[in-house]
């Protein structure tokens, strides 16, 4: 426990050489943990990143479990496995696994120990989103504090999107892209119309909150008594957090040719 940092292990169990400590090398067959709990007190203010990551030893950890992971009561996942080595100087990530709910996430990574500390990762996400089978890759790469992340969904939604990651500023990303193609309402709910959607959107921070621009363009407009949606595209500008969005210059296109202007808020209760 430390200022505004307390990390919790329950049942640890470490394998480990203590011989190879000779030769400038921790070596450890198994390190498994029962229960780890990471507790961040939240700051208004930035956090410097690090300087340097360079270790006194190279590591060789041969294989991590970590059954049950909670960080801060916000984020939970479990069964948590994978491999760890280093020369000191570049850190290594190999074979991560990771589960949380329905979604299952695997990859790789790399570290460097001097600055600007380049990461580089690449990844899978797989598992149900409402119940349909969902594949994204996911990679990055870049200095710690500004990661380029990069993802593709393959299997339950089509689309790709980017965005500039800065975990040490005040807010997460810097900014993000947006572009989901290909969207039938009516394969989520089968009471809703039919329609094949494309989302555009450009996302920035703004104080608090999340803004920026929108589009959804549907490629099959129609008449409701069709089951199909009569817009044709819409746009706008939106602006909230959490379960509060607020939008304004809303344009919408009606098949038809008619238009509808406006501002509207959603909200979920």
């Amino acid at each position: 426990e430390s200022p505004g940092v307390k990390i919790s292990l329950d049942g640890l169990h470490l394998d480990w050489q203590p011989s190879a400590l000779l030769q400038g090398k921790l070596a450890i067959s198994e390190l498994n943990v029962n229960k780890l709990r990471l507790d961040i007190a939240s700051s208004n203010e930035a956090t410097p990143p690090p300087n340097d990551l360079h270790l006194p030893v190279a590591v060789d950890i041969e294989k991590v479990l970590i059954s049950q992971f909670d960080w801060w009561g916000i984020f939970s996942a479990n069964n948590i496995s994978g491999q760890l080595s280093s020369d000191g100087e570049q850190h290594r990530l190999s074979n991560f696994i990771a589960h949380s709910g329905n979604i299952s996430l695997g990859g790789d990574a790399s570290l460097g120990g001097s600055a600007p500390l380049p990461l580089s990762f690449t990844a899978r996400l797989s598992g149900k989103l409402d119940e349909r089978p969902l594949q994204m890759a996911v990679s990055g790469d870049g200095p710690l504090d500004r990661i380029n992340l990069r993802a593709k969904a393959e299997q339950g939604i089509n689309g790709e999107g980017t965005a500039t990651i800065t975990p040490f500023a005040q807010q997460i990303f810097a900014n993000a892209h947006l572009a989901i193609i290909d969207v039938d309402p009516a394969a989520w709910h089968p009471s809703a119309p039919k329609a094949k959607l494309v989302l555009l959107a450009d996302l920035q921070p703004k104080g608090d909150k999340i803004a920026g621009d929108f589009s959804i363009t549907n490629q099959q407009a129609g008449p409701l008594d069709r089951q199909q949606m009569p817009l044709v595209q819409l746009s706008g500008k939106l602006e909230g957090q959490g379960d509060q969005m607020d939008f304004e210059r809303l344009d919408a296109q009606l098949s038809g040719g008619g238009k509808l202007f406006g501002k509207g808020r959603w909200q979920n209760t």
